[in-house]
C-alpha cells in the first residue's frame, strides 16, 4: 500500500511541474526580428478627430469620432537614442488583453520585457522621391494598433511609410497621446464572442473548403454573414475611419515642412491592409476608394460588396489552413485577385502572437497558435507582404510565386484572373 501511495504521490508531482512548465513557458520573452532593410523605423503618434461623425459606440453618442494613429517610417537614428519598448507607449494593454481573453495577467508578463526596433520620433530619412504609403488596421476586440510591428518594422526598414489605426472601443485599448486610455467596448466584445461561438459551431467558412460549385461557396459564405452581424456593422465604421485618416495625411502633407514625416509620404503610392476585421476594412477601403493602388487582408472574413462587385485593383488574399477557400467568392468576381493559405496557420499566426507564441505548448492548447513555426510563419507573412506592395506601389518585378517556392508551407489558392 505504501509503494502504491508513493507512487500516486510521484505521479502527481510530475504532472503538477509539468502542468507548471506548460504554464510558464507561455511568460518567456521573445525578440522582433531585425528589420532587413538599410533605414531604422521612427515611430510617431497622434489622434485624429472627424467633427463630421459621432462616435456610434461612445457613452456620449453626440461626441466626435476620434482615432489613433501609429506610424512607422524610414528613419535616421539620433546620437544616443534607444528603441522603444513592446508595451511602452500602451501600458495597460498587457492587463486589458489578459481580462479579455479571461487569462492570468501573469501569462503575458514576458511582453513587458520585450523591446522593438522602433525609435520613438527619430528624424525621418529626406529622400527626393517621397515614401509609398501603407494604411492598416487591427483585429476586433483584442486586435492593436501595435499588433503587427514585426511586419511594420520591416517595411519601414525598404522605404514604406506605415500607417496603423487604432478604432477607439473596438481595439483592445487605444492610448492617446495625451495618456487618455480608452479600452474595447466591454458589451460589443461579449456579443461578438457569442456571435463568433456560432460561427464555431456552424463552420460556414471552414466548409467552402469542400464546396463543390461557386454557388455553394457563395452561400457559405453569406451564411457566415449572417451570423455574425457586428462585424458589417463596425465594418462601416471603420471604413470610414480609415478614409478620414487618408484624408488627414493629404491635409497634414500639404502642409508639412521638409523636416516633417509627412512631407515624405507619396500619397500616390498608398497600399493598404489589415489582420481579421482590419482585412475587411482593406476589402472594403480597396473597393471604395480610387486612392488605394493595392491591397492585402490577413485572414479577413468575407465582405458582401466585394463578394459581388469585385475589385478591380490588385490584392491578395491570405488565409489560414482551414479557412483558404473563404474568400474564393471575392477572387473570383475580381480582377486581379490572388488567394494564398499557410499550412499549419490559425487566425492569429497572421499578427505578432507568432512570436509570443512560438515555443510554448500552452498557446496551440488553448487553440491561439498552429503548429507552424511561429518565426518561419512571420517570415512567410513578411515577405510576401513585401513582394506583393513592391510589385504594385514600386513597380519592381517581385515574383511572388517564385517567393513561395521557398516555402512548402504555402499554397497559391487561385491565380490572377482577367476579365
Amino acid at each position: 500500500m505504501k509503494k502504491r501511495h508513493a507512487a500516486i504521490v510521484a505521479c502527481a508531482l510530475i504532472i503538477t511541474v509539468g502542468v507548471l512548465a506548460l504554464i510558464l513557458s507561455a511568460v518567456r520573452t521573445w525578440q522582433f526580428p531585425e528589420p532587413a532593410g538599410k533605414y531604422i523605423p521612427g515611430l510617431i503618434a497622434l489622434s485624429v478627430t472627424d467633427t463630421t461623425r459621432s462616435d456610434p459606440f461612445a457613452r456620449d453618442h453626440r461626441a466626435p469620432r476620434e482615432v489613433l494613429v501609429w506610424i512607422w517610417y524610414p528613419a535616421i537614428q539620433a546620437p544616443g537614442a534607444r528603441p522603444i519598448g513592446y508595451v511602452e507607449k500602451n501600458p495597460g494593454v498587457i492587463g486589458q488583453l489578459a481580462s479579455m481573453l479571461s487569462l492570468p495577467p501573469f501569462l503575458f508578463s514576458g511582453a513587458n520585457q520585450v523591446t522593438t526596433h522602433s525609435f520613438w520620433e527619430a528624424p525621418v530619412v529626406r529622400i527626393d522621391t517621397g515614401f509609398p504609403v501603407l494604411l492598416f488596421s487591427h483585429g476586433i476586440g483584442i486586435g492593436t494598433v501595435g499588433q503587427n510591428i514585426s511586419q511594420f518594422e520591416h517595411l519601414a526598414s525598404r522605404g514604406y511609410v506605415i500607417v496603423s489605426i487604432g478604432h477607439t472601443h473596438e481595439s483592445c485599448l487605444v492610448t492617446f497621446p495625451d495618456g487618455r486610455g480608452i479600452p474595447a467596448d466591454p458589451v460589443r466584445w461579449k456579443e461578438f464572442l457569442r456571435q463568433a461561438k456560432a460561427t464555431f459551431i456552424q463552420k460556414p467558412l471552414p466548409l467552402m473548403a469542400s464546396a463543390v460549385s461557386a454557388q455553394q461557396k457563395d452561400s457559405l459564405a453569406r451564411a457566415y454573414i449572417g451570423l455574425v452581424p457586428l462585424l458589417y456593422e463596425s465594418l462601416d465604421v471603420w471604413t470610414h475611419d480609415t478614409r478620414f485618416v487618408l484624408d488627414e495625411l493629404d491635409r497634414l502633407k500639404a502642409h508639412a515642412d521638409s523636416s516633417s514625416v509627412f512631407s515624405r509620404m507619396d500619397l500616390a503610392r498608398t497600399g493598404i491592409f489589415g489582420h481579421s476585421m482590419g482585412g475587411m476594412t482593406a476589402q472594403q477601403v480597396t473597393l471604395d476608394d480610387e486612392r488605394i493602388v493595392a491591397g492585402i487582408s490577413y485572414d479577413g472574413p468575407p465582405v458582401p460588396d466585394v463578394m459581388q462587385k469585385g475589385l478591380e485593383q490588385p490584392f491578395l488574399f491570405m488565409a489560414c489552413e482551414g479557412l483558404r477557400a473563404m474568400n474564393d467568392p471575392a477572387i473570383e468576381h475580381s480582377k486581379q485577385a490572388l488567394g494564398m493559405s499557410i499550412k499549419g496557420t490559425t487566425h492569429f499566426n497572421f499578427c505578432d502572437f507568432n512570436l509570443w507564441f512560438n515555443a510554448a505548448p500552452l498557446w496551440r492548447l488553448l487553440g491561439l497558435a498552429g503548429s507552424i513555426d511561429g518565426h518561419r510563419c512571420d517570415a512567410i507573412v513578411t515577405r510576401c507582404t513585401e513582394a506583393f506592395f513592391d510589385k504594385y506601389l514600386n513597380g519592381r518585378n517581385s515574383d511572388l510565386a517564385g517567393i513561395v517556392k521557398d516555402f512548402p508551407e504555402v499554397t497559391l489558392t487561385s491565380n490572377p484572373v482577367s476579365r
